[in-house]
């Protein structure tokens, strides 16, 4: 038996900050391609470059990510360069590491540490730059989203553990499906994007037994530039769980979360290949915890829950979310499925309080929570 509350009363804010409404849609999508590439850059590096750079040109309606040799200073020499944000990492004496600046060519550069990518007040100090143009001010909001997940990972790989990104979407009134588990589509576009975004930065993804069953997803990057996750799957008993348009893509990879058995299954007559993990259950719960764990051993340092309600919720409890995204509509549903089912075993105070950035876009808010001691 397990208690159903609303997911926002029992995440205890430590503090929380509401960002102006700025059009980070459009922003996002111009600067993909850039977080990307820095995505791509750490994986191949084990020491943050002293200064990394994502550089706008005039007349250009995209952002390109740039990290000088040696780690020298950029010179913004060329002319068609109009915007610049530098982010600095090393040694932060000054404790700031944030400021806005006009260089000896009139390039407007802004510069911040990588300290403060992880902290609830660099959204703050935006914020306070009073005569920072919307240019700046929306890719810097941007980057405060979705970088601290980049370097998440980093940090993730340099030190064997993984980084865990949760994301629900829900209805005004806590919901997130209809209740006998027809999905709703509630986000419209704008979620589906920045879910697949979350997707696109994350090398796996972690996805509940009954959202698997109903939505029968493909688990795909489709709706902005990047590379699939590999899907991790409960592995299920019905009869048409291998019926799943998952298992009918060739030779992609799929990882499934199995009761222990003393040998694996045969997999043959399926397209894709699978990877088991085994489990010693006994409960009807698998830990979260030694899921981490065994995805570690298989070289995994990141890993995005897109639901459902009730993985998210084990997650959470065990204080194993690094970054939980919850997206909320206009829309209400009524009688339906609650966002948040607390285990019985559990209760609300052991949930660690959180910080908290809402992000209003468009007639949705994205709630961005954080361990207060990120």
């Amino acid at each position: 038996m397990e208690k159903v509350v609303n997911i926002r009363e029992a995440i205890t804010t430590s503090s929380c900050y509401k960002s102006s409404e700025l059009d980070l849609e459009k922003t996002s999508d111009e600067l993909w391609t850039a977080l990307l590439s820095c995505k791509k850059f750490l994986s191949t590096v084990s020491f943050l470059p002293k200064r990394q750079y994502f550089i706008k040109n005039e007349d250009e309606n995209f952002w390109e990510y740039f990290v000088p040799k040696a780690n020298s200073p950029f010179k913004p020499i060329n002319e068609k360069i109009c915007y610049v944000i530098e982010i600095q990492s090393g040694s932060n004496l000054e404790g700031e590491g944030f400021f806005g600046l006009e260089d000896q060519k009139n390039k407007t550069v802004l510069a911040f540490h990588v300290d403060d990518i992880t902290q609830l007040n660099l959204n703050t100090k935006i914020e306070k730059i009073f005569d920072l143009e919307n240019e700046l001010r929306r890719p810097a909001t941007s980057i405060s989203l979705y970088l601290p997940i980049i370097l998440g990972e980093w940090r993730a790989r340099q030190n064997s553990s993984v980084f865990v990104t949760g994301h629900l979407t829900q209805s005004e009134d806590g919901k997130i499906t209809k209740k006998d588990g027809t999905p709703v589509w509630l986000g419209g576009e704008m979620d589906k994007k920045h879910t697949h975004r979350l997707r696109s930065l994350h090398e796996s993804l972690l996805i509940g037994s009954k959202t698997f069953r109903n939505d029968n997803p493909k688990l795909t990057v489709r709706h902005c530039k990047g590379k699939n996750p590999i899907p991790i799957i409960f592995k299920g008993s019905h009869t048409s769980f291998f019926n799943k348009d998952l298992f009918k893509v060739k030779k992609r990879e799929v990882f499934l979360l199995c009761r222990d058995q003393k040998q694996q299954s045969n997999y043959g007559n399926l397209q894709c290949r699978i990877n088991e993990l085994n489990f010693n259950v006994n409960k009807a719960v698998f830990s979260p915890k030694e899921i981490l764990t065994k995805l570690e051993q298989k070289g995994i340092h990141s890993v995005f829950i897109e639901g459902g309600g009730i993985t998210i919720s084990h997650f959470l409890t065990c204080n194993l979310l690094d970054r939980f995204h919850l997206q909320i509509t206009n829309r209400k549903i009524g009688s339906g499925v609650n966002s948040f089912t607390l285990p019985t075993s559990s209760s609300i105070e052991e949930i660690h309080s959180l910080n908290r950035i809402d992000y209003k876009i468009k007639d949705q808010t994205l709630i961005d929570y954080s361990p207060v001691s990120s």
